[in-house]
């Protein structure tokens, strides 16, 4: 008997998990012609028919049919459609072994030729059938890991991390709080600060502080988005002093107070 085993398969099958934050058929008109805060998810569209765009200040990508679409998390857009347009999208977090939601590195909107047919993937979703739904929700993985593929992002989650990098990933997501300091993981790391501090730099390419309120400010965004948890109680289960100290925290960072980008982000899709 000979069994040969694969590192490089299990590197690929554990570097990103993807959730389906949302999904929805869509019957679009003239109506849908919105101004987008950046989300905490990428967006996935497969177009049946008609036609729209998305557009942002550095891209113009015309929406046809037969075509999917990534926009990826984070980008601030606007959508329109001069008649009408049917759509089948999807709302999906796609986090990396570091936190970070992996398209969050995509700086522009993407477009691949649809595999198989809409017409299909209607039925699927619009069925009740659990096989159906599932094998649906198999399609959309594909066209991600397709995505991922076109953004060359395969080659970054490829790329090892030391055991250093692990640990310190596991760290932060783990002890994730307002309060989390350097020297906190310095001592659960059994390092000096200024030893965390530099090698963390050399090995990820970014100060440890920035890391640690960019996950926390991903946590919040999504906490804002996908709950219904009071400002105040988000505050303290991030452990910010208050709800006052987390809005200025979030604003220096998003540009718009918490209560004000839940509001935008509830109307959009």
């Amino acid at each position: 008997m000979n069994i040969i085993h694969s590192k490089t398969a299990n590197t690929v099958w554990q570097s990103v998990r993807f959730d389906i934050v949302d999904s929805g058929w869509a019957r679009l008109d003239s109506r849908w012609n919105q101004s987008h805060i950046s989300p905490p998810y990428s967006r996935l569209y497969y177009i049946l028919s008609g036609e729209g765009s998305a557009r942002n200040a550095s891209q113009e990508m015309p929406l046809r049919p037969g075509h999917v679409y990534l926009l990826p998390m984070g980008i601030s857009l606007e959508h329109s459609c001069p008649r009408e347009m049917t759509q089948l999208y999807f709302h999906i977090s796609a986090r990396a072994a570091d936190g970070y939601d992996l398209f969050s590195r995509c700086s522009r909107f993407m477009e691949l030729p649809m595999e198989g047919t809409m017409e299909k993937l209607a039925e699927a979703f619009l069925s009740e059938n659990y096989l159906s739904l599932a094998l649906l929700k198999t399609q959309a993985e594909r066209d991600l890991y397709r995505f991922i593929g076109a953004a060359a992002l395969d080659e970054w989650l490829l790329r090892p991390h030391s055991v250093f990098l692990e640990k310190v990933f596991s760290i932060v997501q783990k002890e994730l709080c307002s309060c989390l300091t350097i020297r906190q993981v310095a001592q659960q790391m059994a390092i000096s600060e200024s030893t965390l501090s530099k090698r963390f730099r050399q090995e990820y390419g970014l100060p440890l502080g920035r890391y640690v309120n960019g996950i926390l400010m991903q946590e919040i965004c999504r906490l804002l988005a996908s709950t219904d948890l009071p400002i105040g109680q988000i505050a303290e289960q991030l452990g910010f002093c208050d709800q006052f100290y987390l809005a200025r925290f979030f604003s220096q960072h998003q540009g718009l107070s918490p209560r004000k980008y839940r509001e935008e982000i509830r109307r959009q899709f």
